[in-house]
């Protein structure tokens, strides 16, 4: 893929960085880049070029269990079919797209998500390189929502088993207003997939306080306990989140 430039965020100064910047990760990164292009304050450092992705190796479908368990890590909470290998992906996924708030999420009774809990918590995607994308983008648009109870659910089933998990769930959930603010999910790349874990970045265009931007947002998840997890290393930086100059080297996926 070509090189991209992006225009980094100061990730120690910003109190959007925080654990629970990821529940509302699309309206306040929107939020962040407008006050970013407006008031020039940012270094603007050039993206590393990107590898070129390898020929993807045959993916084997694999039928559902017929009593999927919560207690395995590999088989579907849902019983959702599962596709194992690694795997590149050039091809968007074929979704419909369904409305929360002011944004549109990908849905898929194949790829997910198949469940939702009461209070609207989306959960269960496919065991492949398609669920892994609509998983993060799920994520993109789930963390929006504006009721802090609903944000703490979703986290806390989000977020996946590690030694950074009870700090990050210790944090507030913090909703922020959406008013005045448009945007959609326009495109993803697959950055890394090999099965057990994906690393997936979906690309926003929003409006906002009279200005446009593009924000990419990254997501490394992790299948864990039957479905997509976020996986975090580095607990002030859940999510890597930057403003970008254009969406071109994404697969384009978006509503229509």
């Amino acid at each position: 893929m070509a090189d991209e430039e992006k225009v980094e965020t100061d990730v120690e100064a910003s109190p959007w960085t925080r654990p629970w910047f990821i529940a509302s990760a699309v309206v306040v990164g929107l939020l962040v880049a407008l006050v970013i292009v407006v008031s020039v304050l940012t270094a603007v450092k050039p993206k590393p070029a990107a590898e070129e992705p390898a020929s993807p190796s045959p993916i084997e479908s694999v039928a559902p269990s017929a009593e999927p368990s919560a207690d395995s890590g590999d088989v579907s909470t849902c019983g959702l079919e599962e596709k194992s290998g690694s795997a590149s992906l050039t091809k968007a996924p074929k979704v419909d797209w369904k409305l929360q708030g002011i944004l549109e999420y990908p849905s898929s009774s194949s790829l997910g998500p198949a469940h939702t809990s009461k209070n609207g918590v989306r959960s269960c995607f496919q065991h492949s390189p398609e669920g892994a994308v609509v998983a993060a983008a799920n994520a993109s648009v789930q963390g929006s929502t504006l009721d802090p109870l609903v944000l703490k659910e979703w986290f806390e089933y989000f977020l996946a088993s590690g030694p950074n998990r009870a700090s990050l769930l210790a944090e507030a959930p913090n909703a922020t207003s959406n008013q005045g603010i448009r945007a959609e999910i326009v495109g993803f790349q697959l950055l890394n997939y090999d099965g057990n874990t994906a690393r997936v970045d979906i690309a926003l265009s929003g409006s906002g306080q009279g200005e446009n931007v593009n924000v990419s947002m990254i997501y490394d998840l992790i299948w864990e306990d039957g479905d997509w997890k976020l996986s975090v290393s580095d607990p002030e930086n859940p999510i890597n989140v930057a403003v970008i100059t254009d969406t071109s080297n994404y697969v384009v996926w978006k509503a229509e």
